[in-house]
């Protein structure tokens, strides 16, 4: 998954998660807002905003096979939960509340 690193100096700085568990603990503060559009590369061209838990615990491996059970916060939680709803056959529009398409 991009880091959000990688998205804001748009390089592909990326965290590799190998074989996620289901997020084990989710903070309760949500939020869906203006600066939070998502957008997926499954469905070029729509955004939309998505209500995402703020912080989650997850477990994951990484490319080396090493386990790793943390907290992620902030852009990286919206992401992680992004991505590991595509493994439950999830896309963004699934749980999006209002969709966007760019002018043309």
């Amino acid at each position: 998954m991009r880091t959000h690193a990688g998205i804001v100096n748009r390089n592909r700085e990326v965290r590799v998660v190998i074989n996620p568990e289901t997020i084990i603990e989710a903070g309760e503060d949500v939020s869906t807002a203006n600066e939070k559009i998502e957008g997926c590369l499954s469905i070029p061209g729509v955004t939309g905003w998505v209500t995402r838990c703020h912080e989650v615990r997850c477990v994951y491996w990484d490319e080396n096979g090493c386990r790793h059970d943390e907290s992620l916060k902030g852009m990286e939680t919206r992401i992680y939960q992004h991505e590991r709803d595509h493994l439950d056959g999830v896309l963004f529009v699934d749980r999006a509340e209002q969709f966007f398409r760019p002018e043309f």
